[in-house]
C-alpha cells in the first residue's frame, strides 16, 4: 500500500476494489503528467547533500535545459505549445518553491530526494513509496519534505492534525514517516509543500512535528497567522499506521466489503462512476 492507494481506499472501497484488485485501467491526465515534470525537475536541480543556501540558488537559477528534458522525458509525444506551457507552469512552480524556502527558519541539508523506499523491506514489503525530499534540519533532525502539485491544502497544522485524527486524511505522514525510517532516516516532522501549477496564490507551506517537546516551527509566521507546523501527538500517529497495518491484512485475506462512499463529493470525475451506479449496486 502507498499513500495515494490507502487516500482511495479511506475516501471509497468501491473505487480501491476496482483500481487496485481488478486493475481496471484509468486514463491519463495532464496534471498528473506536469506533476511528474515538476518532481522530474527537482530531482535534477536539488542534489542531495546540498544545503539551504544552496537550495535556494539552484531554485532561482535557469533551469531551463533540465526542464526541457524532463518534458522530453514525461512527455515525449508533446506538441511546441504544450511543451512552451509545461514551460512556464515549471518556472512559476520553481518561483514558488523558492518562495516557500525562503520562509524556512533554520539551517538544513539536503538527505535524499525521490527515494523510493519499502517498509518493513523490501523484500517483504507492506507500506511503499517514493518520498520527495528529506532534510536534516538543524537542531531537529530528518523532516520529509512532500511536494503537492494538484491541490491546496488547509494552511494550518492544527487544521491538519484534526484532518488526520478525524477523516484518516494526509496518509503520506505516516506512511512516509516509516519509510523514511527504514531509509535510516527516523522522521521528526514532516513539512508540505503545496505549488498548484498556475496558481500562485494558493501556494503554501504546512506540516507536522513528530517528535515531542519543543516545537521547532520550520516556516516563519507573519503578522497574525495560524501556526503552519505542530506537535502530531505520538499516540495518533501510531493509531493511523495501525489502520494502515489492518487495511493490509484485510485487503491480503480478502476480508473487504469494498462498500461504495455516502460521500457524493468523491464521485465527482471518477471513472468507474457508471459501472458502480448500475442498478443501485
Amino acid at each position: 500500500l502507498s499513500p495515494s492507494r490507502l487516500q482511495t481506499y479511506t475516501n471509497c472501497e468501491r473505487k480501491f476494489f476496482f483500481q487496485r484488485i481488478l486493475r481496471i485501467d484509468e486514463p491519463g491526465s495532464i496534471y498528473l503528467e506536469v506533476g511528474s515534470v515538476f518532481h522530474e525537475v527537482l530531482k535534477e536541480l536539488i542534489p542531495v547533500g546540498a544545503n539551504s543556501g544552496e537550495v535556494r540558488a539552484a531554485l532561482r537559477s535557469d533551469a531551463t535545459e533540465i526542464i526541457d528534458r524532463a518534458i522530453t522525458k514525461i512527455m515525449p509525444g508533446a506538441g511546441e505549445w504544450l511543451r512552451e506551457l509545461t514551460h512556464v507552469h515549471m518556472r512559476l512552480m520553481l518561483d514558488g518553491v523558492h518562495a516557500l524556502e525562503e520562509r524556512r527558519d533554520g539551517e538544513y541539508h539536503v538527505l535524499s530526494v525521490e527515494t523510493s523506499a519499502s517498509y518493513p523491506s523490501e523484500e517483504d514489503a507492506v507500506l511503499t513509496g517514493r518520498l520527495d525530499r528529506i532534510d536534516d534540519v538543524e537542531g531537529l533532525g530528518p523532516v520529509v519534505v512532500d511536494y503537492k502539485t494538484s491541490k491546496s491544502l488547509s494552511k494550518t497544522a492544527a487544521s491538519i492534525i484534526k484532518e488526520i485524527e478525524e477523516d484518516r486524511d494526509h496518509w503520506q505522514v505516516s506512511v512516509y514517516s516509516a519509510l523514511a525510517g527504514a531509509l535510516g532516516h527516523p522522521a521528526q516532522g514532516f513539512l508540505y509543500y503545496v505549488v498548484p501549477p498556475g496558481e500562485r496564490e494558493k501556494l503554501n507551506a504546512v506540516g507536522v512535528q513528530l517528535s515531542g517537546g519543543r516545537v521547532r516551527e520550520l516556516i516563519r509566521r507573519t503578522g497574525r497567522e495560524k501556526p503552519r507546523y505542530d506537535v502530531l501527538p505520538a499516540e495518533t500517529l501510531r493509531a493511523v499506521f495501525d489502520d494502515a497495518m489492518t487495511i493490509h491484512a484485510g485487503v491480503l485475506a480478502g476480508a473487504c466489503a469494498y462498500d461504495r462512499t455516502d460521500d457524493p463529493d468523491n464521485c465527482k470525475n471518477c471513472h468507474f462512476i457508471r459501472v458502480c451506479r448500475r442498478n443501485g449496486g
